[in-house]
């Protein structure tokens, strides 16, 4: 049982840690989603609930857990960068179709 919440606690929170960056910095932005009539409580419940779902899948592909604190923040700060990006092209593209 403690080897099942050891794997658990390291390797599924820090899969969920960094989709939920990503997804996060792209709901922010995304064109519907980021309006500021949107609940924050609602963005986040949906940011938590796809991160949930996806860390099965894309567990295998994800880098292992970092040793040092600053590995981790570069991880943390490049998921959100991305996640940033990907909403902003979005919102571009949606501002373009307008």
């Amino acid at each position: 049982m403690d080897q099942v919440l050891q794997y658990f606690a390291t390797d599924q929170l820090f899969g969920i840690l960094l989709i939920f960056v990503r997804i996060g910095g792209a709901i922010m932005f995304l064109p519907g989603f980021g309006e500021q009539f949107v609940y924050t409580q609602t963005k986040l419940a949906l940011t938590v609930l796809i991160a949930v779902v996806l860390v099965p899948t894309l567990l295998p592909q994800m880098p292992g857990m970092p040793t040092s604190v600053f590995t981790l923040l570069f991880l943390v700060t490049e998921e959100l960068i991305i996640g940033v990006f990907f909403g902003m092209l979005a919102r571009v593209l949606y501002t373009a179709l307008e």
